[in-house]
């Protein structure tokens, strides 16, 4: 392996838990520590086409993330993220700036392959190092993924990402959807892997996909004591350590910690994540974890209630929540 790149995406992944309300102060302070540790990219939020708010960390302009990031200290990169979901009109992406981000990442789904890459293309004409990434990873077969790296070989993305989005994908799956991808994709182009918790396996599958010791740079994603949707991600806290130990790192974990005691602690009381058997559960079937939420927090409480409204999930909606069916299956 030529070289591992960590990415913080607290602020962007771990808003899912609070609305991305972690107020204007907290936002300011978490990047400037992340930095402090030494980090190597932080995904400062998503960028939206809506209404800006100070105290989010959701964005519409690079005017408004100039006031967040300070890049006159260490090397961190800052990147935002694009869900081509519901992406900012390309027209309305501003060129990239010296003191603001310096690159996007674009994630989606396999209706939107095309179409991520013609917005990839156009945001790497201004200016910006552009990351692509595969949501639900698991639902590509190895010749989907064979074809969706020969198509972005044409253009000059800087990494392409697999997301464990469900948080399914078990080491060995994992480990074989890694190597389909470094036989197909350029050299050149790292590989990253965001994984989710569901399974209790986030760390173990970032272990096991770093010591593949790949023949090119790798990126992987953490977010400070693992805040992120459903069971949560890999804790950021947890990879530092293992990192310096075994690849050489020199990551200062302190800052993170000061980020844990002062920010995300608080965060977590309130709004717990973090694996639980209901996550596990909705991993076991596949299924996208707000059903496990959604359940819960209309008083399924029991597991075996929930792996009975799990089994009867139509497989044509499992991957995407639908309050809809999660109502219907409730009133059964």
């Amino acid at each position: 392996m030529n070289s591992i790149k960590l990415l913080d995406c607290t602020l962007r992944d771990g808003g899912y838990i609070n609305n991305w309300d972690f107020g204007n102060k907290a936002i300011v302070d978490i990047c400037s520590n992340i930095t402090k540790a030494k980090v190597d990219i932080i995904e400062i939020g998503f960028l939206k086409n809506e209404e800006y708010d100070l105290d989010k960390s959701i964005y519409n302009s690079n005017s408004q993330i100039e006031k967040i990031i300070n890049k006159n200290i260490g090397n961190t990169k800052f990147f935002g993220m694009m869900d081509l979901k519901n992406p900012i009109p390309i027209e309305k992406v501003d060129e990239r700036s010296n003191t603001s981000i310096d690159g996007i990442r674009v994630i989606f789904k396999k209706n939107k392959i095309d179409e991520a890459y013609t917005y990839c293309e156009k945001l790497i004409e201004l200016g910006y190092e552009v990351f692509a990434q595969i949501v639900s990873a698991h639902l590509y077969s190895d010749s989907e993924l064979k074809d969706v790296c020969l198509k972005y070989n044409n253009i000059d993305i800087k990494a392409l990402s697999i997301a464990d989005t469900l948080g399914v994908i078990k080491k060995d799956e994992l480990i074989n959807k890694v190597k389909v991808i470094d036989k197909y994709l350029r050299k050149d182009i790292k590989i990253g892997y965001h994984s989710h918790n569901n399974l209790d396996q986030a760390y173990e599958n970032a272990c096991a996909f770093l010591e593949l010791d790949l023949d090119r740079d790798c990126i992987i994603d953490a977010s400070a004591m693992g805040m992120g949707r459903g069971a949560g991600n890999l804790c950021l806290e947890k990879i530092i350590p293992y990192l310096n130990e075994h690849h050489g790192k020199q990551y200062d974990i302190n800052p993170v910690l000061y980020v844990i005691d002062n920010y995300i602690e608080d965060i977590h009381k309130e709004l717990p994540w973090g694996y639980s058997t209901r996550y596990q559960l909705s991993a076991k079937y596949r299924c996208h974890p707000n059903y496990a939420k959604y359940f819960y927090e209309n008083g399924i409480t029991d597991n075996n209630e929930l792996d009975n409204l799990f089994k009867q999930i139509p497989l044509e909606n499992i991957s995407d929540f639908s309050v809809d069916i999660a109502n219907q299956l409730l009133k059964k």
